[in-house]
């Protein structure tokens, strides 16, 4: 039986440590959001460690670049704390794991796996922030999805799915992408599909709702300024100065950063398990 020590994060990783727990996996945690169960909950880093020849890390393994994440627990050890608490190899998983700890871990011998970098943990944590993004669009918005015209930035792997959502709700949806291919499929799923170049052209003045999946400066004063009065812009790419309404602008923007651990714990959770299992196994077959 694996010994697996889960660290910090939010509601996802008590929801991992259910999952890993309920398929056999002996598991530690420590300053999780709430006691797991089925875990045993140590009172220390070293405790929680001790034993362990897997470590799942938060996403994002640290805000600060120095001390482990956590939503709930303000005192959080450094990684290099951590680090100095391993006596023997171990595979290390985490999200947005810095260059420094990454060269300083295999330094040491540890594999180091990055959740963000496997394209089918992102293509599952892509469909989970969609129908998060949906849900809240179908909160938010003061008019029903159906005929409304929407408006998703970027064609990526969130907007994909979303646009797949958004069509089956009946939305009169324009997706705005760099890429030939993107428009060109997206046109084929059925949306209207202009390029990002044509927003500084005033495009968005029909757009009721607005989403934003690009981490990059694209809706600026000049491209919101024609917005339907009272519009919702939902921000969902990582940055936070991506968007910078006019002044005297009547919408709405809501930030909506890191939706399946805060929407979806429990399946976002079971995707982290599930991962790890597959990644474990693998190495050990």
């Amino acid at each position: 039986m694996k010994s697996i020590a889960i660290i910090g994060g939010d509601a996802r990783q008590v929801s991992a440590a259910a999952r890993l727990a309920a398929d056999g996996y002996a598991v530690r945690t420590f300053k999780t959001v709430q006691p797991c169960r089925l875990a045993v909950d140590c009172p220390t880093l070293g405790g929680a460690l001790v034993g362990a020849e897997a470590v799942v890390l938060p996403i994002p393994v640290s805000r600060d670049g120095v001390h482990l994440f956590s939503t709930t627990h303000t005192e959080m050890p450094t990684t290099d704390e951590m680090m100095a608490c391993f006596k023997s190899p171990v595979t290390l998983f985490g999200g947005n794991i810095n260059s420094r700890m990454v060269a300083q871990a295999r330094a040491a011998a540890h594999e180091v796996v990055d959740y963000l970098s496997l394209e089918a943990f992102n293509a599952e944590n892509a469909a989970l922030t969609a129908e998060a993004a949906l849900g809240i669009l179908l909160r938010e918005s003061t008019a029903a999805l159906r005929g409304l015209p929407v408006a998703v930035i970027g064609y990526g792997r969130i907007g994909k799915y979303l646009t797949r959502l958004l069509l089956a709700m009946g939305a009169q949806l324009t997706v705005y992408a760099r890429g030939e291919a993107d428009l060109a499929l997206a046109r084929l799923f059925g949306a209207r599909a202009l390029s990002t170049d044509s927003l500084a052209e005033g495009s968005l003045r029909q757009s009721s709702l607005v989403v934003n999946t690009v981490p990059a400066k694209l809706l600026t004063p000049h491209t919101l300024a024609h917005l339907p009065p009272d519009s919702l812009i939902l921000e969902l790419a990582s940055g936070t100065e991506n968007i910078r309404l006019p002044e005297n602008s009547t919408a709405r923007l809501m930030l909506a950063h890191g939706l399946p651990g805060k929407v979806f714990p429990v399946s976002a959770g079971h995707l982290i398990a599930e991962v790890t299992d597959h990644i474990l196994r693998r190495e050990t077959a």
